[in-house]
């Protein structure tokens, strides 16, 4: 859904594909886009796809959709969910901001050809390559900084 949601065509039919793969039938994945009114999500997958709904808009969960999570997961599972839908929605940004584009289209169809996953390696080396990228451009702010106040 956060790749839905951030409009990432390619993170869309990776994990439609995955999705199709491990048994979630198209019906389901069609009802993602209902899924407060669908019978086919628990309360507790409710409450996620709600949390998941929000995130790339709002910086923080809204008290509501906290207590819904609340009601079904423990605070460690929580921290995972969130920690989740960051990681998918920080990947879905980075593969609109690369342009990655997918090997098919994103389908109504689960028998069309697989995904091939040449875009998804070169997707993981270049985020690696930016992640050492702001890493050192992070350690060197931090080292001039240092250094302005050591001068002070």
């Amino acid at each position: 859904m956060v790749a839905w949601l951030c409009a990432c065509e390619y993170c869309t039919c990776a994990h439609e594909e995955i999705a199709q793969r491990i048994g979630v039938d198209r019906a389901t994945l069609d009802e993602l886009g209902e899924f407060a009114r669908s019978e086919r999500f628990s309360p507790s997958e409710r409450g996620v796809l709600a949390a998941t709904w929000r995130s790339p808009a709002n910086r923080a969960l809204a008290a509501a959709v906290r207590a819904d999570l609340e009601r079904h997961f423990d605070a460690g599972e929580i921290v995972e969910i969130v920690a989740a839908i960051g990681l998918y929605n920080y990947l879905a940004r980075a593969g609109n901001a690369l342009e990655v584009q997918p090997t098919r289209r994103p389908s109504r169809h689960p028998r069309e050809r697989p995904l091939h996953f040449d875009h998804a390696r070169a997707l993981r080396r270049s985020c690696s390559k930016m992640r050492r990228q702001k890493m050192l451009r992070m350690a060197m702010s931090h080292q001039a900084r240092r250094r302005r106040r050591s001068a002070r």
